[in-house]
């Protein structure tokens, strides 16, 4: 089985590294694939690994979030929403955005997430205004 998922508030080699390594010592996985590039992760196993589990992995790891995705080209927005959750996307894409999937409208909730991440160096989903 194949996964794909968001990993937000990845900064470094050492973000990837500390998230691979609690991920890769749940039962049944067998390959952890980290990108800090794309802010993506994919685990390869036999049986489905519940995504508590693989939630908690990512927590242990840090202060990261981890969301579903299915496939590389919507992670960090399985079902229109990015891993730190609360907003929904603008009709159309604006370039240079940061997270890829361009310009996006925030919910007052999501807004006040995003100030609150703010203080502790951003969220990591990219370059979003409120």
């Amino acid at each position: 089985m194949h996964k794909t998922y968001t990993i937000n508030g990845m900064t470094c080699e050492h973000c990837v590294k500390a998230i691979t390594e609690e991920v890769s010592a749940l039962d049944g996985v067998d390959n952890v694939t980290v990108s800090l590039e794309s802010g993506s992760m994919t685990i390869d196993s036999a049986e489905e690994i519940p995504f508590g589990k693989v939630a908690d992995a990512v927590d242990e790891a840090g202060e990261y979030t981890v969301a579903e995705a299915s496939s590389l080209d919507t992670a960090g927005h399985p079902g229109g929403q990015c891993g730190c959750g609360g907003h929904g996307h603008a009709g159309k894409k604006a370039e240079g955005s940061g997270c890829g999937c361009g310009g996006h409208q925030h919910s007052e909730e999501a807004a006040a997430k995003h100030a609150e991440h703010a203080s502790k160096g951003g969220c990591g989903c990219g370059g979003h205004q409120a």
